[in-house]
């Protein structure tokens, strides 16, 4: 990817929003105006480059995220209801995924995701990470709103800020037309977007590799298939390993060829919700069965891309390495799950627990 950055902006523009980030978002009357620093994404979705320059003499909101991260999927969810809302005020609306996880680093992947989540404004792939380096962000999801003159309005970071970007863009508009009617805030998405909600916390995000929360892997034994066996432990927000996998230093992997009975993953966890990020060669579509405390899923907690086979046993059918939703409880609890692979070769990078909240 090619990028081209104005030099004098860089380092001015960085030093000042590192200050920012130190002392919290506040809007740009508050501070010596700051010159976004401009870019140019030459891959992208929906534009065939993507120059900060040619966006300006209308205000641009820039949403960082990583299409892997379940929690930055929510971005994109709001990225297209502003885009629907503000874009006959003019706002424009730009998504950058700036991506840490390792499959989400593959352009194919990237791309899938952002087409299954069907967002239709235009997304720049800054798969090195420059703008988001350019623009000192340091986590993810993160918004930047711009002004038509290039000054820096407001910047926020976090699942608890969408709100104040949506008043923060409506503050911009009416700044540029005094008097336009506005839309009334968005509703949080998920409970937990409230800052004022009460936040039951889930189990950790699982990184699936070595030295990760895998409870019975071996040191010995990275990076090459080798048989586990379950040790029926009843710990907490760690996984067990059953049958023949391979534990790496990137994720754990399993073998259509060399698999057998018995095979699964299992984790106690707390939460509502649970993805995982699988990953496999581009082509294959390898198949995994999902059971919960110790029988299959029960219908009213499937996930989103949960399947029934014939006999009405859930699995879900992968074809491309983004987060799948495996589960959606009806409430907030503690669960024993197993992942039991069924075909196909497959490797999978984390499981992601989604939490809930109450007022």
């Amino acid at each position: 990817m090619d990028m081209i950055v104005t030099p004098k902006l860089k380092y001015a523009a960085l030093i000042v929003l590192f200050m920012a980030s130190l002392c919290g978002t506040a809007p740009a009357e508050e501070a010596a105006p700051v010159i976004a620093p401009d870019f140019t994404i030459r891959q992208c979705l929906r534009a065939d480059t993507i120059a900060l320059a040619d966006y300006l003499g209308d205000p641009v909101l820039l949403i960082f995220c990583d299409v892997g991260l379940v929690s930055n999927l929510n971005a994109l969810a709001y990225a297209k209801e502003w885009h629907r809302r503000y874009r006959g005020d003019g706002l424009k609306v730009i998504v950058i995924h700036s991506p840490f996880l390792e499959p989400t680093r593959e352009l194919y992947n990237a791309i899938e995701a952002l087409s299954v989540h069907e967002v239709r404004t235009p997304s720049g792939l800054d798969m090195e990470r420059e703008v988001y380096d350019l623009y000192g962000i340091t986590g993810l999801p993160a918004f930047i709103l711009i002004r038509p003159d290039a000054h820096i309005a407001a910047r926020f970071e976090g699942e608890t800020v969408y709100a104040d970007v949506e008043r923060a863009v409506q503050d911009e508009l009416r700044r540029l037309e005094p008097g336009v009617l506005m839309p009334l805030i968005m509703k949080p998405r998920k409970p937990w977007h409230d800052p004022d909600a009460e936040v039951l916390q889930p189990t950790p995000m699982v990184d699936l590799r070595y030295p990760g929360k895998m409870a019975n892997a071996d040191s010995s034994l990275v990076d090459v298939f080798a048989e586990y066996a379950d040790a029926r432990d009843r710990t907490k927000d760690v996984v067990f390993l059953s049958g023949r996998w391979k534990v790496g230093e990137n994720c754990i992997a399993y073998s259509d060829s060399l698999g057998g009975s018995d095979t699964y993953i299992r984790i106690i966890y707390r939460a509502k919700s649970v993805y995982i990020l699988p990953h496999f060669e581009l082509g294959e579509k390898p198949t995994v069965y999902v059971k919960q405390d110790r029988s299959y899923l029960d219908h009213d907690s499937w996930g989103r891309d949960i399947m029934g086979d014939l006999n009405g046993k859930p699995y879900i059918y992968m074809q491309y390495s983004i987060p799948y939703q495996i589960v959606d409880n009806d409430e907030f609890g503690t669960h024993q799950l197993e992942i039991i692979p069924a075909g196909g070769d497959v490797s999978f990078y984390y499981l992601y627990f989604e939490g809930d909240a109450r007022k």
